[in-house]
C-alpha cells in the first residue's frame, strides 16, 4: 500500500470507520485516503469527516502516539461528497476526475443494512451500489483491486447446520430482471411480490436477499477488475484494536446484549445450543485489507470470496453469549438502566412465551392499568417505557429469530491462505484468525464497550 491511493464508502457506519482508523495507524506511507460523504448545507465534506469522524474515540490509539493527529489527518483523508445510491457515487466531475485518475483501491464498505428495509429500497443500495462502484472502478487506469464487504448470511437460505463454502450465494433470481420487475410495481404490489420472493427462495429478509443478488451481479460483471468479496458473519465489537470492546454501533448482536443487560428483553426465543457466529470487527477490518493486498498481487480478473467468521475455527453457543452477558451486566450494571438484567435464551416456544407473558406483557399491562388510576407522573412515564420495552423485544425477537433458531458454519480457507502467504510482519499487524479469542473476556470487553461508547456511562475497564 506504500504510495497508493485508496477510496472508502461508509466511514460514517462501524466497518468503514476501523477500516479508515486501521489504515491511519498501520499503513501510513499510504498517500491519500478519499472517503465518501454525503453533502450537508453549511459544511464542507471535509470539515463534516473533521468533526464527525476524526473526533470519534476510535482515534485515540493513533491520537496518542501523535503531536499533532489533527494535521495527520487533513493531510491524509480527502473528504468528497458523494451518494451511493446516484451514477458514480454522486461525485461531482471535478472529484470524478481526480479520484478515477489516482485511486488504486476501492472499498466499498457502505450497504443499507436495515432487515425490514423495503425492497426498492434494499435493490436501491444492495444490488445497484456495488454495480455504481464497479462503473467507477471501469474508470480508473490504476485500479490494483476492488473490495466489496458482504455479509456471510447471503448463505442463510442453506439448511440449518449447513458448511457453507466461499462461493457465490444459491439464489436463483436474476438480479437485473429483478430490478426491472420492482421498477414497474405500486407499493400494495411491491409487497406481495417481496413476500413471493423472499418465499422463493428462503431468505428471511429483503436484506440478505439483495446482498446475495448484489454479489452475483459483480461477479457477473467485473471483466478484468480484480474483485474481493468480504463476507463477515455477526460483527462485534473490536477484540484488540483500536481498544479491546470498542463499538459505536447498536446492531447484530450488541443490539441483543444492550436489550438484555439493560433488562430491556429478559427472554429471548432462540436456540442456546446452536453455534452463533461472532467476528470482533477488528478482524473483519484485517480480513478487508488482507483481501485487497491479494486481489493486488493477482491482477486482472481476480475474483475471490473471503469468509470472516468463527464457526469454523473458534465457535460460540449462544448459551455462553447469554450467560456471559447476563453475569456481566447483573454485576456491573449501567448507571441509565431502570430494569434488572434477566437475560436468557429460550428454545422452547412455549415456555417462551410464558416466559414473555410473566416477564413482560403481564407486569406492563398492569402497569399500564394503575398509570390510568394514577395521578402520578412518574408512574404514567414508567408505563410508557414499559410499553416501549415490549414493542423493541418483540421487534428484536422478529428480526433476529431466523438467526436464532438456525446455525450455519463458513469455511475460511480462502482467507486463511491469504493470510498465510504474507510476510510474519504482516501476518502479524493483520491477523484475521478467530482461533485465539477467549470468548468469555471478549464478552465482557463487547458488554463494557456498550456501556463506555454507547451508553456514555463513566466505567472503567
Amino acid at each position: 500500500f506504500r504510495g497508493q491511493q485508496i477510496f472508502i464508502t461508509g466511514t460514517t457506519g462501524f466497518v468503514g470507520k476501523c477500516v479508515l482508523e486501521k489504515v491511519l495507524r498501520e499503513l501510513q506511507d499510504v498517500q491519500t485516503v478519499y472517503i465518501l460523504i454525503r453533502a450537508k448545507k453549511g459544511a464542507s465534506p471535509q470539515q463534516r469527516a473533521q468533526r464527525e469522524i476524526a473526533t470519534s474515540p476510535i482515534f485515540n490509539l493513533l491520537r496518542s502516539t501523535m503531536d499533532d493527529f489533527d494535521a495527520y489527518f487533513e493531510k491524509k483523508v480527502v473528504a468528497v461528497a458523494g451518494d451511493i445510491n446516484q451514477d458514480f457515487m454522486g461525485l461531482s466531475q471535478e472529484d470524478l476526475a481526480r479520484v478515477s485518475s489516482s485511486v488504486n483501491f476501492l472499498i466499498h464498505c457502505a450497504a443499507n443494512v436495515d432487515f425490514n428495509e423495503r425492497l426498492d429500497g434494499a435493490i436501491t443500495t444492495n444490488c445497484r451500489g456495488p454495480l455504481r462502484m464497479m462503473r467507477l472502478a471501469e474508470r480508473c487506469p490504476n485500479l490494483k483491486a476492488y473490495v466489496h464487504v458482504s455479509t456471510a448470511y447471503v448463505n442463510c437460505n442453506r439448511p440449518s447446520g449447513s458448511l457453507v463454502a466461499e462461493e457465490l450465494p444459491l439464489c436463483q433470481s436474476d438480479g437485473e430482471q429483478v430490478m426491472k420487475e420492482i421498477e414497474k410495481l405500486a407499493v400494495p404490489e411491491l409487497e406481495a411480490r417481496t413476500r413471493a420472493l423472499l418465499q422463493a427462495e428462503k431468505y428471511p429478509n429483503t436484506y440478505t436477499f439483495t446482498k446475495a443478488m448484489g454479489e452475483k451481479l459483480l461477479h457477473k460483471y467485473h471483466g478484468n477488475i480484480p474483485v474481493a468479496i468480504v463476507r463477515p458473519t455477526i460483527i462485534g465489537a473490536a477484540w484488540r484494536e483500536p481498544a479491546p470492546g470498542w463499538v459505536d454501533t447498536v446492531s447484530a448482536g450488541g443490539a441483543l446484549f444492550l436489550s438484555g443487560g439493560m433488562g430491556f428483553m429478559p427472554v429471548q426465543s432462540g436456540d442456546p445450543e446452536l453455534v452463533g457466529d461472532q467476528i470482533p470487527v477488528d478482524l473483519v477490518t484485517n480480513a478487508i485489507l488482507v483481501a485487497a493486498a491479494e486481489a493486488c498481487s493477482k491482477g486482472p480478473g481476480f475474483f475471490r470470496i473471503y469468509h470472516s467468521g468463527s464457526s469454523t475455527r473458534n465457535p460460540v453457543r449462544w448459551s455462553l453469549c447469554a450467560e456471559a452477558v447476563a453475569r456481566f451486566w447483573k454485576k456491573r450494571p449501567s448507571s441509565k438502566s431502570q430494569l434488572k438484567c434477566q437475560y436468557t435464551m429460550v428454545k422452547n416456544p412455549l415456555v417462551y412465551h410464558w416466559r414473555y407473558l410473566r416477564l413482560v406483557s403481564l407486569p406492563a399491562l398492569a402497569l399500564g392499568v394503575y398509570s390510568k388510576l394514577s395521578s402520578s407522573e412518574q408512574v404514567k412515564k414508567k408505563s410508557a417505557m414499559f410499553n416501549k420495552v415490549m414493542k423493541r423485544s418483540r421487534t428484536l425477537a422478529e428480526t433476529f429469530h431466523h438467526f436464532v433458531n438456525n446455525e450455519w458454519f463458513y469455511e475460511s480457507k480462502n482467507l486463511l491462505a491469504a493470510s498465510a502467504s504474507m510476510p510474519d510482519r504482516d501476518r502479524s499487524s493483520f491477523p484475521v484468525d478467530p482461533a485465539p479469542i477467549n470468548w468469555r473476556q471478549y464478552l465482557d470487553d463487547f458488554s463494557w464497550g456498550l456501556q463506555r461508547f454507547i451508553l456514555r456511562d463513566d466505567v472503567a475497564p
